[in-house]
């Protein structure tokens, strides 16, 4: 979610097949554009995402039962801050790919950006696949959702360079190599009343 730049982790997890990859925008009700700071209007963004999800299904052939939302830096953090705002966004989702920050683990100057709102968010994952991974280290995070006993299926990767970018995706690692068989692994497993 955010800007088209920042949206590397699509084309590199599914390496272009095989799938609808969209990077939607956080919306700016004000200024009718693209908010490039934080989230614009955040309820407007769930409404936008869902509109936009159901639109892309219906008109795509999307599969409605394997929604991965995948997020970089301010888009990781909008996976829960957004993706898991409420209970009807939040069920749109099979999994998470969080990387580099996840929601809650640093107080950012936003509204309810504190752990315990945070926390509030994270619980309505409700046991679903997150994959999440961090430049040096996702130490932080690990600690944030066993510590606060978030419930999740999480896999955490480090990655082994200090680059705060998504373009790791588009490179030929091990790294890679890992989300894209946590990606196939979760989208062909039947989802839970399949």
């Amino acid at each position: 979610m955010g800007t088209v730049e920042g949206c590397s982790l699509g084309y590199g997890i599914t390496k272009g097949r095989n799938a609808i990859w969209a990077c939607l925008p956080f919306v700016d009700s004000k200024n009718k554009q693209n908010a490039t700071n934080w989230w614009g209007d955040a309820d407007a963004t769930v409404e936008y995402t869902l509109r936009s999800v159901k639109n892309i299904c219906e008109q795509y052939q999307g599969d409605a039962d394997n929604i991965i939302l995948a997020g970089f830096s301010r888009g990781s953090i909008a996976c829960t801050y957004i993706g898991l705002r409420n209970d009807e966004i939040a069920k749109l989702w099979k999994g998470l790919i969080c990387h580099s920050h996840i929601d809650g683990v640093t107080s950012w100057p936003y509204k309810d950006s504190d752990k315990e709102s945070a926390l509030v968010r994270w619980q309505r994952l409700k046991g679903r696949a997150a994959f999440i991974s961090h430049e040096v280290s996702v130490q932080k995070a690990r600690e944030f959702l066993t510590t606060n006993k978030v419930p999740g299926n999480f896999t955490f990767m480090d990655l082994p360079f200090a680059n705060h970018s998504d373009k790791w995706v588009l490179k030929e690692l091990e790294e890679r190599k890992k989300v894209q068989a946590w990606f196939e692994k979760i989208i062909n497993t039947p989802s839970k009343g399949s």
